[in-house]
């Protein structure tokens, strides 16, 4: 809904996982097009492989009724010394407009109305039992 916060849960941990350095996660946008890219690391050795496992909540912004696409990409240093960058995923989503909607008008019996209604009311009663006895 528009207004509302999104966000993006990434999953990580044993080998790989995000890591919150400063200038980090760097969120862009290009129209409709929003692109996040994290630092993380990640270890190809099995004997390196012991980092905490748990779920990574960022918190991408508030954005107005429309479609967009969101890139998720993470960074990392490589054992080489050189960097590796990946997309983790292309995430498309829909904004739909505000919850509030406006007041509906409503019929309600006034005081002639709800007369009317018992008047029926005890008629109808009557005839019944009228036909019981």
């Amino acid at each position: 809904m528009a207004g509302e916060m999104i966000s993006v849960n990434i999953y990580g941990g044993v080998c790989d996982a995000i890591i919150g350095l400063p200038g980090y996660p760097q969120i862009t946008r290009q129209g409709n097009d929003i692109r996040i890219l994290f630092f993380s690391v990640h270890y190809d050795n099995p004997e390196l492989c012991n980092l905490g496992i748990g779920t990574a909540i960022t918190s991408i912004g508030t954005f107005p009724t429309g479609s967009y696409t969101l890139e998720v990409e993470r960074r990392y240093m490589t054992v080489f010394g050189t960097w590796h960058q990946e997309t983790l995923g292309v995430i498309p989503f829909t904004v739909s407009g505000s919850q509030a909607q406006q007041p509906v008008e409503a019929s309600t019996l006034n005081v002639v109305g709800i007369v009317g209604l018992l008047l029926a009311l005890t008629s109808a009663a009557y005839f019944v039992l009228r036909r019981s006895v």
